[in-house]
């Protein structure tokens, strides 16, 4: 492990994204500034040259986090100005807020940097490209949006039909949307490739008065010539597990999650089998 330490203005750090030292962008973790002199969280980015730095606020805004940073150096991320702002930020920037939504939940960026999603209080998702060289937005019909691959697929989870409290995950692009298999379904994260994505089902637990309380199954589908294919993952010394992430890692496809109980949270971690 190698301590990144922390942004001069900030006591602690918390890293939430990296990219891939490509293209001659060096590698880069984004994060978060906490017990920062501003007394709010601060957005912060780490390089091996430059160390943790603070990456500033726009807007008014107190402070927030960067969440996540493509391979040519885009970071995303939040910006809390009481009603918590998207911003993207080129390499080398200047930050700027996302228009058109105004993200709560989650927020991505592609590997490739042509895509970023949000969600917001209300699972309203969006999905922004900057194909006419400013980024715009386009909005998701009916669900929530939590990554993103290279070709713009977005996953997320929308309502099952009929089943109230119950959700979906899908996978949406502007060509359509597909519904991945299984009952009460959470998609996180989409590889840049596109093909395979992770997140958990909720299962019911065995109780004698209904609703009975349910637990996390962590998931994860694969695209095999042409149909999704749902696979449920063992949850490492727990019953309430949920994969997070997925990415490729030297010609292998690995997950990446965590497990809960009343004691601790337990870090996952899957190889899938090597694609031929």
């Amino acid at each position: 492990p190698q301590d990144l330490g922390t942004s001069s203005n900030c006591q602690q750090s918390h890293g939430l994204g990296i990219n891939n030292e490509v293209g001659g962008v060096p590698l880069q973790v984004v994060g978060q500034g906490n017990y920062c002199n501003e007394s709010t969280a601060r957005p912060v980015l780490w390089t091996a040259s430059t160390g943790m730095l603070d990456l500033g606020t726009i807007s008014g805004a107190r402070g927030g986090g960067a969440i996540a940073v493509s391979d040519d150096g885009t970071v995303v991320g939040i910006l809390n100005d009481g009603a918590n702002l998207g911003f993207v930020r080129p390499l080398g920037g200047p930050m700027e807020a996302l228009s058109g939504l105004v993200p709560m939940k989650a927020i991505d960026i592609a590997a490739n940097g042509t895509y970023i999603v949000a969600t917001d209080a209300n699972d309203v998702g969006a999905r922004w490209d900057r194909a006419s060289g400013i980024w715009q937005p386009t909005f998701i019909p009916s669900g929530s949006a939590f990554a993103v691959s290279d070709s713009g697929v977005v996953v997320g989870h929308v309502p099952a039909p009929g089943r109230a409290n119950e959700l979906k995950a899908r996978l949406w692009s502007p060509s359509g949307s597909v519904v991945l298999p299984g009952e009460d379904t959470r998609a996180y994260d989409i590889d840049a490739l596109g093909i395979t994505v992770v997140g958990f089902r909720r299962v019911d637990t065995t109780c004698q008065r209904r609703p009975c309380p349910k637990y996390s199954v962590p998931m994860v589908w694969t695209l095999v010539d042409g149909t999704w294919v749902a696979q449920q993952l063992v949850a490492l010394n727990s019953s309430d597990c949920e994969a997070t992430g997925v990415a490729e890692v030297n010609g292998e496809t690995v997950v990446v999650g965590y497990g809960k109980d009343s004691v601790t949270r337990q870090r996952l971690g899957v190889r899938m089998p090597r694609r031929a």
